[in-house]
């Protein structure tokens, strides 16, 4: 059971409803669960971009690839008591996989560090992904340090981004109910919301009525991650059009 359906699991026993049972159809089959006759399908909600081809990714999947990718190269050249440098880097999709930036990154990281004349400045910009180095104030265990990253497509109004999200991820789960053809006859889907980390009481009086998508499910749940039993429920109503990338 992974993380965000250890969350699912204490929100759904927090009903009063009895033990949800995990994997009732065998592993890593629909539904997640089941809580006496309700199929119940987990999803973590987050925000995702779409390729060319309409295809959603999530942001963090290219974004912890890179910010990984660039941490294992900065742990390769040591400080030798140089001043070291920070890297800051920006993702603005569509954004090159970590195994096309390696090697052109390599190359500028290594005429940087074989430099005798350093300045804060642009190292490197390429296929999405741009890299700015800062001095840092005193010399650290390696000559490159990760400073930041920033995800130029993450952000925005944080209801807005929940459901367009929330419609990607309903969408993508009710495809996987439908090829799966359980004889359940109720379903529900509960997303782990990480985008909003739950909507707020004042949320729900200001946009209570506008706060809905277009689905099919009985119920379409936001759990709040870092306090499960606290949810929030999506209406059925108008589709979300996804954002123009």
């Amino acid at each position: 059971m992974n993380a965000d359906e250890q969350k699912a699991s204490v929100f759904l026993r927090s009903l009063g409803l009895g033990e949800p049972e995990y994997e009732p159809q065998g592993p890593a089959t629909f539904p997640d669960f089941a809580l006496g006759p309700v199929a119940v399908e987990v999803r973590r909600l987050n925000q995702h971009h779409l390729d060319e081809g309409g295809a959603a990714e999530g942001l963090e999947q290219s974004s912890i690839s890179i910010w990984q990718g660039v941490q294992r190269l900065t742990e390769t050249y040591a400080s030798d008591g140089q001043p070291s440098w920070f890297l800051f880097i920006d993702i603005d999709r569509p954004v090159a996989k970590w195994s096309q930036l390696r090697e052109p990154l390599r190359k500028s990281l290594d005429c940087f560090h074989k430099s005798s004349e350093r300045e804060p400045r642009r190292l490197f910009r390429e296929a999405g992904l741009t890299v700015d180095v800062a001095r840092a104030s005193v010399p650290l265990e390696s000559f490159y340090r990760m400073g930041a990253l920033n995800d130029l497509q993450a952000g925005g109004f944080v209801l807005g981004e929940m459901l367009t999200n929330a419609q990607l991820c309903s969408d993508q789960k009710a495809k996987k109910r439908d090829v799966a053809g359980t004889e359940y006859k109720r379903y529900w889907l509960v997303l782990v919301d990480y985008i909003a980390n739950g909507v707020s009481d004042e949320e729900r009086k200001l946009f209570g009525n506008d706060l809905a998508i277009e689905h099919d499910w009985e119920r379409v749940i936001l759990i709040d991650p870092r306090d499960p039993p606290r949810s929030f429920e999506l209406k059925a109503g108008r589709r979300v059009p996804p954002k123009p990338s």
